[in-house]
């Protein structure tokens, strides 16, 4: 009799914490409040929350245009979603990198925060890529305002390995120049480096 009633207290147990563990990963409902999906995302990764629910959250967060979006967009920079799964569930096959989109419909005052991320080793190099394809997004109608930032925070830097980084950023950005906008950022490249 006692073995059985251990039996059960155990199996109780487990379902108690399976509940628990399920609840924890549940997405934010359609329509949370800013706050409650910046919450949600704070501490989405030390959950293990479903890819699905934080690239909801993400996408939700574009229209938010609070300093406390921005910083905890910048922390999902590297998170590539599942394309198969997520496209069904969020209905969008735009964007591999979900933060990426968000933080460029958050436009110019997401800029601070993304060349921070760029000069910052910290980061995985996806995330680094990642800022500069925001940034330029950002600035796709005047490309060259996206070099002449990332230019202006090479020559700024005293620290080697910092200013390293923005050099590379510049080379990658250089991709976003074509046609009528590649004289406009060679022309921010030759005044840069030649003051």
């Amino acid at each position: 009799m006692r073995i059985a009633s251990c039996f059960w207290l155990e199996w109780l147990l487990v379902l108690i914490s399976a509940c628990g563990a399920a609840s924890a990963q549940a997405c934010p409902p359609d329509g949370a409040s800013n706050a409650a999906l910046i919450t949600f995302l704070r501490t989405a990764k030390e959950r293990s929350s479903s890819d699905i629910c934080v690239v909801k959250a993400i996408k939700q967060l574009q229209y938010a245009h609070s300093q406390k979006a921005v910083d905890v967009l910048i922390k999902y920079l590297d998170l590539r979603r599942d394309r198969i799964s997520e496209e069904v569930e969020t209905g969008s096959n735009s964007e591999a990198y979900p933060a990426i989109s968000s933080l460029s419909a958050i436009g110019k005052s997401a800029l601070p925060a993304l060349t921070s991320v760029v000069g910052d080793s910290g980061f995985t190099r996806t995330a680094q890529d990642n800022a500069v394809r925001a940034i330029m997004i950002i600035n796709r109608d005047h490309p060259a305002d996206g070099i002449s930032l990332l230019m202006r925070e090479a020559q700024n830097s005293e620290d080697s390995a910092r200013k390293a980084l923005f050099s590379q950023a510049v080379i990658l950005a250089l991709r976003w120049c074509l046609g009528k906008d590649q004289n406009e950022c060679e022309s921010v490249l030759s005044d840069t480096n030649n003051p």
